[in-house]
């Protein structure tokens, strides 16, 4: 008799990759989303991972807020954090009012974090009208 414990597993899939054509999305949690899969356009920057509020990915809130942070999380992880600024400690408490995402997905919502995804860990932008400037009042783990 063959023993059923010689067998070969199959491999494990391997994870799709962070924003791919086909799932622009794939570790968001199911939620309306203002922009649907369909209007996510390949803007040709880093698919790395990225964190994103509700505030933008739900209401449609402009990145008022970036901060590229020193320690990822994972290889995956481009450090990038974007906040429409009105998220208050309570609200970011609630894992469910933030995901990850991929940078092209969110730079699809917000097209003005394109000219600083090549900034260095340890930055943080503010919105000025149209632009991201660099935060007068710089960088901070922990923004009280």
């Amino acid at each position: 008799m063959k023993n059923p414990f010689s067998r070969k597993k199959p491999a494990p899939e391997a994870p799709a990759a962070l924003g791919t054509a086909a799932n622009p999305m794939p570790y968001a949690k199911a939620r309306p989303f203002k922009l649907s899969a369909e209007e996510i356009v390949d803007l040709g920057v880093p698919r790395s991972g990225c964190l994103a509020t509700n505030r933008i990915v739900i209401d449609g809130a402009p990145i008022a807020f970036a901060q590229r942070d020193r320690d990822r999380v994972a290889p995956e992880d481009s450090g990038w954090r974007f906040f429409a600024g009105d998220e208050d400690d309570a609200y970011m408490d609630d894992v469910d009012n933030h995901g990850v995402y991929s940078l092209n997905t969110i730079a699809n919502y917000d097209r003005i974090i394109i000219p600083i995804l090549d900034a260095p860990p340890g930055t943080a932008w503010v919105r000025e009208g149209d632009a991201l400037i660099p935060d007068p009042m710089g960088y901070t783990e922990n923004r009280d």
